[in-house]
Parts: structure tokens; C-alpha cells; sequence
């Protein structure tokens, strides 16, 4: 067990500053927890820890690497806003005070490593050490994003209701008896409301990497991931969809939802509640046909 042991401390030393920090203080005394024989203690004492030292930088080289292609938007916010080498001093403090969990491995790995660099991005945010303008609600979009790429009840999810809804007959929204079906929105679409617009903000950072000059407007955001898709797809949407939307969770039939919506809408935009309500169950056979939502039998009280 000691040659495993041995092999586990130097890798220790290449992936733990505050470990390689306290065994070049005192390298007698940090390896005394480990069930070591002294003759490799003293084979340990003598690597060449110059050498340890440039691993260590490309194993931080190679995992802020990952992480930039996993927040392209959020980086490219940084790069633009903070002075020259900042962001690479952010990236290598993160990369030494946050050791990677040995026990993850692959999605698992990502994950956690991918949560532990955003809650470090929200402290630097929080303590003002981090202080731009929309930069959160960017790094949130992508969290969403990501999260749902890597989440498998979200890939489930849209793959089930694509079976659902294929092997259902396609619904005739045109004779459809609006009371005794209710739609049910998928854990693989989300709804989330942001500060800014960001379909213009997300739009200009694409193609400029550049972060434009908005003023707060919050906005609602639809996250969709379609079944076997690997990326997850975004849209701005307004309130009256919002709404509709926040209403599809099975337990109000169609006829309930298009008649809320117009009763709810139809002034304010200036169309008659009955042209609302068709424009309502539109978007609904749209949404079904998207694979968004599913249809659920209306639940009879005396069942």
C-alpha cells in the first residue's frame, strides 16, 4: 500500500498549492500522516519540485481551459471589461484554492467543477472584487444553459415527451375539446426572468465581443432543449407567453388558460378577448409541436 501511497502524495503535490506550500515549509511534518517508509519520505524530499511547480501550472492551464469553453459569454464580459491580466489572475487563484474532487469522474467531474468556479464568480461578484454592469445576469444565462446540458432528467424529459407526443395522434387544435385536455410544460423547458434584454445583449456579445450600453430591462428568457440535442436553445419571450407558459403545469385545462390569458391581456393590448384567445391556442399547438408541452386527460372529480 506504501507505493500507492507515495504515488498519491506526489499527485497531491501537483494539484495542491496549500499542500505544496506546507511540505516546502516543512516537508518532514507534512508527510508524517502518511503511512510512508523513510526511505521514500527521502525520495519524496528530493523530486524536483521545480519541475512540480510547471506541471502544476498546466494542469491549471488545461482546467481554466475548460472552463472558458464552458462560459464563453462570461469570459468574454471579463476580457472586455477588466484590465489587462486580471482575468488570468482570477482564473489562477480559482485554480489554486480549488482543488479539483479526485472522486469525480467525467459528467460528474464537470459538474462540480463547473458549480464550484460559478459560486466562486458570485463571491467575486458579491464582494464588488468582480463590479460589471449585467456580467451576473450573463454568467446566470449560461449557468442555465449548462445546467440543462448536463442535466439527464432534462435530456429525459425532452426525449419523453417527443415519444409522447409522437405516438399520441397528432391533435387537432382546430376541433380539440378545449376542457378536457391540459397541457403540461417539460422539466427540458424553462422560463427564467433576467435585468437586461438578453436577446440584444447576447446578440452583440456573439458578434462584437463587446458589452454594449444597456439600460435595465428585464426580460423574460425560454430555455428548451429538444430531444437527442445536445445544446440547449434560448428565446426572449413576453409576458402574455410567460403567463401561458407558467399555466401548463396539468392542472388547469386549455379552455382555463386561453380564457385567463385574454381575460388577462386583451385590453392592455388592444385586441378583442376572442382574437386573444385564438392567438393563445396558436402558440400552444406550437409549443406541442415544438415538443415543449404535453397533453394530460382532465382528472374527473368522482375518478
Amino acid at each position: 500500500m506504501s507505493i500507492i501511497t507515495m504515488q498519491t502524495v506526489i499527485a497531491k503535490l501537483c494539484v495542491d498549492f496549500k499542500f505544496r506550500e506546507s511540505f516546502l515549509g516543512d516537508p518532514d511534518k507534512t508527510l508524517e500522516e502518511f503511512s510512508l517508509t523513510s526511505e521514500q519520505v527521502e525520495s519524496i524530499k528530493a523530486i524536483d519540485l521545480e519541475a512540480i511547480n510547471d506541471y502544476a501550472g498546466s494542469l491549471i492551464g488545461k482546467r481554466m481551459g475548460l472552463i472558458k469553453k464552458w462560459l464563453p459569454l462570461s469570459v468574454v464580459v471579463l476580457e472586455t471589461n477588466l484590465q489587462s491580466g486580471r482575468l488570468n489572475r482570477i482564473l489562477h487563484r480559482y485554480g489554486l484554492e480549488y482543488i479539483r474532487d479526485t472522486d469525480d469522474l467525467g459528467g460528474e467531474w464537470v459538474r462540480s467543477e463547473f458549480k464550484r468556479f460559478c459560486n466562486y464568480l458570485r463571491e467575486l461578484i458579491s464582494l464588488k472584487q468582480i463590479d460589471i454592469r449585467y456580467f451576473a445576469d450573463v454568467l446566470e444565462f449560461e449557468v442555465v444553459k449548462f445546467s440543462m446540458m448536463m442535466d439527464s432528467d432534462v435530456s429525459r424529459s425532452a426525449i419523453e415527451f417527443a415519444e409522447s407526443n409522437g405516438a399520441a395522434a397528432q391533435i387537432d387544435f382546430a376541433e380539440m375539446a378545449l376542457g378536457e385536455l391540459r397541457p403540461v410544460l417539460g422539466a427540458h423547458a424553462r422560463v427564467r426572468l433576467f435585468n437586461y434584454d438578453m436577446g440584444e445583449l447576447i446578440e452583440h456579445l456573439e458578434n462584437f465581443h463587446a458589452t454594449p450600453e444597456l439600460e435595465e430591462e428585464p426580460t423574460w428568457v425560454l430555455f428548451f432543449k429538444k430531444a437527442h440535442s445536445v445544446k440547449v436553445d434560448s428565446s426572449t419571450i413576453n409576458p402574455p407567453l410567460k403567463d401561458l407558459l407558467d399555466l401548463c403545469t396539468g392542472d388547469r385545462t386549455v379552455e382555463e388558460i386561453v380564457s385567463a390569458i385574454a381575460s388577462k391581456y386583451a385590453l392592455a393590448l388592444e385586441v378583442s378577448e376572442e382574437d386573444l384567445r385564438d392567438d393563445s391556442l396558436g402558440i400552444l399547438e406550437q409549443i406541442y409541436k415544438a415538443g415543449a408541452i404535453t397533453f394530460i386527460a382532465e382528472k374527473r372529480k368522482n375518478a
